[in-house]
């Protein structure tokens, strides 16, 4: 009976508050993940996993130094990958980070990209919204990458020293750029654990590039041999 009641209890607790998938806002059963099976194999991945592409690399050209740029999914508005990542970002879901960042650690793993790197460094959050968050997203993705390939992650040697505006309703490149001068910095330790290191920056979608180019600048000056770059996502646009 006890069990009869616990079992009853559970169904009961599923019908109320059912699991959804975050990506295309089903229902799903298996509670092990919070993208069902269906969605995981449907993803739109990137199918040049090692993007030399146009309209990504030109985000770049002439800005920063790269050796490489891989994003795992394509982006497209009000798509699953939309919803993935405003659940990472807004439904307090690290752990979907983790898993998301497994699964991009894989394919990078799969086509040995990037596989003689050094270090991880996740974007960094400016620390109120770190402390409003409660976990720096692209820090879960660079954990969860750093379990299938074995690259140590650190999240110390890049600062973000000022909170800008959401990136995503800032404008154009050039707004955001400017929206973004002087709020990354190396810490003081960074120098010494970098230099001639190969570094993955790691944040979670790839859109005009202003944020990573930022990033990476203030990577570059502590004396890195290599630099490649690696996303969730990104926006196919020019």
């Amino acid at each position: 009976m006890k069990n009869f009641l616990t079992s009853f209890g559970r169904h009961l607790l599923d019908f109320a508050y059912p699991d959804i998938c975050v990506a295309c806002e089903n229902r799903i059963t298996d509670t092990r993940s919070a993208i069902c099976f269906e969605c995981q194999w449907d993803l739109p991945r990137n199918t040049n996993l090692l993007i030399h592409n146009e309209s990504q690399e030109n985000k770049f050209w002439g800005k920063v130094k790269t050796s490489g740029i891989y994003s795992f999914l394509r982006f497209t508005k009000g798509g699953k990958v939309q919803n993935i990542l405003h659940a990472l970002k807004y439904q307090n879901r690290p752990e979907l980070g983790i898993f998301l960042g497994k699964l991009c650690g894989k394919a990078l793993k799969d086509q040995h990209l990037f596989l003689h790197a050094d270090y991880l460094v996740p974007v960094p959050l400016h620390r109120a919204r770190l402390r409003e968050r409660g976990y720096n997203q692209a820090g879960c993705l660079a954990t969860g990458i750093s379990e299938i390939l074995e690259i140590p992650v650190r999240h110390d040697l890049l600062a973000r020293n000022k909170s800008t505006l959401t990136q995503t309703r800032s404008g154009g490149r050039l707004s955001r750029y400017r929206n973004l001068e002087g709020v990354f910095e190396a810490t003081e330790t960074a120098p010494e654990v970098l230099r001639d290191k190969a570094v993955i920056l790691v944040d979670d979608v790839l859109t005009t590039g202003a944020t990573l180019e930022v990033a990476a600048t203030a990577l570059w000056k502590t004396g890195i041999r290599e630099l490649f770059i690696v996303t969730l996502a990104a926006v196919n646009r020019s």
